[in-house]
């Protein structure tokens, strides 16, 4: 056996390079083995961003779509367009007024509906199950026709009130003056905003309601006309005919100016506003809370794949450490490395990096954690994280009221 010599503690005898170069391919097959864990960590860290990008892509398309922003200005618009109206705000529509009229309008359509269809089953005489029963459909269009009249006139009348009401100035009222306007409808030049109504066309609404109501005057008149069952006709009666016909036509005029009154667009078009504005927010909160999610999914899958990259290494460089421990317990034994052990590195590693300074160690492979590490690097999130909370600011910032707007000109009447 050939004697051994003393060397220098930097340096490595074969049986020290042997127990390293075995360590390290231990080391080795560890970082293989647990390739599974990090590629499955990989490929969760990659479906995580994947998806935070995808919720991304739905806020950045929501903000460029505009739904938000048009929902958010149209509510903020209503609110300010009424904001100095005072106890009377347009706004305001009694409720009982929408259902004073369609009960208003189902009463009418029983009862036209009886009449006309007794009166068409008198006239027609007919004996077939079928064509009998058609006879009812008249007082149902009937009644379609009185709610077209009632919403035609209702929005004209609404209209020329609404101009009325907001003109800034009111000319002396003169006898003369509304005699004129017989002949000389409109005297004056009007103007409105853009935020004001329509100006009213009277000309088809009311030609449709007077056609209406000599309908229902004819109608009203022959009903007072017919005799009663016992034979006794209407004009011997206690009840003056005209008064009959009078209390008939109340029931039409009754329903039409009951949607007269109903008739808000203002009340409508804070509804519609609402409507679209809580349809928007929910759209909001939907896509917010998917990014959200998205978001908070992200950091376990990358802190896992960290930590799944980290355990492999430290358990090669472990493997290697080992080694070294060994050396050093042989030495103390042995003594041919002198008595002090080589001063420690600040920090090891997986590659060329010895546990000691100035000490030869073998490379432990690694390139496969390397395409691992790229991923772990370039999905840190903070790119993501700062998108993420642009894109929420933004559409935020679509919810909140517009800058002012300069004040439109109310419909005044002009020279």
């Amino acid at each position: 056996m050939t004697p051994r010599i003393r060397y220098n503690a930097t340096e490595l005898d074969n049986a020290e390079a042997a127990t390293l170069a075995r360590a390290a391919i231990d080391a080795e097959a560890g970082l293989v083995a647990s390739m599974t864990e990090v590629d499955a960590a990989s490929r969760e860290l990659t479906d995580a961003v994947a998806r935070w990008r995808t919720a991304l892509d739905g806020l950045d398309a929501l903000r460029a779509d505009g739904t938000v922003r048009v929902a958010g200005t149209e509510r903020h618009r209503v609110a300010r367009r009424h904001a100095h109206e005072g106890p009377e705000d347009r706004r305001h529509r009694p409720g009982v007024l929408t259902w004073v009229l369609y009960a208003a309008l189902v009463i009418a359509a029983i009862y036209d509906t009886w009449f006309f269809s007794f009166v068409l089953k008198s006239i027609t005489n007919e004996t077939d199950d079928l064509l009998r029963a058609l006879t009812y459909l008249p007082g149902f269009l009937i009644a379609a026709a009185l709610l077209v009249s009632g919403m035609m006139l209702a929005r004209q009348v609404v209209r020329g009130w609404s101009h009325r009401d907001r003109a800034v100035r009111r000319e002396p009222f003169y006898l003369r003056e509304a005699l004129k306007r017989l002949v000389q409808w409109r005297p004056f030049v009007q103007t409105r905003g853009p935020d004001d109504l329509p100006w009213p066309i009277w000309g088809t609404p009311l030609a449709f309601f007077a056609f209406i109501m000599v309908t229902f005057g004819v109608w009203a008149t022959l009903r007072v006309r017919k005799p009663a069952e016992d034979g006794v006709p209407w004009e011997s009666s206690s009840y003056p005919p005209w008064a009959v016909v009078m209390l008939f036509l109340l029931f039409t005029f009754g329903a039409i100016f009951v949607k007269i009154v109903e008739h808000n667009p203002w009340a409508d078009s804070v509804a519609r506003a609402e409507k679209e504005f809580r349809k928007a927010k929910k759209t909001f909160d939907k896509v917010v809370a998917e990014a959200e999610v998205a978001k908070r999914a992200h950091d376990p899958a990358w802190q896992r794949l960290r930590t799944t990259l980290d355990n492999a290494e430290n358990v090669a460089r472990r493997t290697v450490n080992q080694a070294w421990v060994c050396i050093l317990e042989r030495r103390a034994e042995h003594g041919l490395a002198g008595h002090l052990a080589p001063e420690f590195n600040e920090a090891g590693g997986t590659e060329a990096v010895s546990l000691f300074k100035d000490m030869p160690e073998p490379a432990v492979p690694a390139t496969g954690l390397s395409k691992a590490r790229a991923v772990l690097q370039e999905y840190d999130g903070r790119k993501l994280a700062a998108e993420h909370e642009k894109l929420v600011r933004d559409l935020i910032k679509q919810l909140e009221p517009p800058e002012e707007e300069p004040p439109q000109s109310a419909g005044e009447p002009v020279g």
